[in-house]
């Protein structure tokens, strides 16, 4: 299999190289796999938080250049235990034991603090979605079409209504997904 540096790497996720994706799954999901098993995971628990480090360090280099003073497979596994710690920091059950891992990586932080936020915004988003998909197609295609910066004059000619009925039912929609968001065990956790 061929070797790629850091910085083909890096170009091979943001231009979704499969060749560098394959590369990254075969080579470093194994010491992935270890860490989480040995924390008390599974394989699928392994997959889960190599793929959402993967998406959190390619949105991280959408952002900004990122340049790495280590190798692409110390940053990645950085970035797992860190996804992996914060994901059990969550779960109620294992605040202690999480509590006195997380000195363990301490110096993770130092690599890059970006990572983090994008990690922090991807669960966001996806917490947001699974209570948009609960919406009715309606209320779905209207905001939508109102996150695509379509001007409500359009909205109103694509759905075949008044530009007032638009501005109403986009408040209501709005309104629901903010209370079916709100009203989830998850939210402060998120948000707050």
């Amino acid at each position: 299999m061929t070797k790629f540096s850091t910085k083909q790497i890096l170009e091979g996720i943001v231009s979704n190289d499969t060749r560098v994706l394959d590369y990254i799954y075969s080579s470093f999901f194994p010491v992935a796999l270890s860490f989480v098993k040995s924390r008390g995971g599974c394989k699928e628990d392994a997959f889960d938080v190599f793929q959402e480090a993967v998406v959190v360090i390619l949105q991280r280099v959408r952002k900004s250049p990122l340049e790495l003073d280590c190798l692409f497979g110390t940053y990645l596994q950085s970035v797992v235990k860190v996804i992996w710690v914060h994901q059990k920091m969550a779960d109620k059950r294992r605040n202690a034991i999480i509590g006195s891992e997380m000195h363990e990586y301490e110096d993770i932080a130092d690599l890059d603090y970006g990572f983090l936020e994008s990690y922090h915004e991807n669960e966001k988003s996806n917490f947001i979605q699974r209570h948009f998909i609960h919406l009715s197609e309606g209320c779905q295609t209207l905001l939508r079409l109102y996150i695509e910066d379509v001007s409500v004059r359009e909205i109103a000619e694509i759905m075949g209504v008044t530009e007032s009925f638009v501005k109403k039912k986009k408040y209501e929609c709005k309104q629901k997904l903010i209370k079916r968001v709100i009203a989830d065990a998850g939210y402060k956790d998120l948000f707050l």
